[in-house]
């Protein structure tokens, strides 16, 4: 699970800093 969550966030953040 922690591996597929961790991604998820790590990506949407990406799209919210950029």
């Amino acid at each position: 699970m922690s591996g597929v969550l961790k991604p998820l966030p790590l990506c949407y953040a990406s799209n919210l800093y950029r």
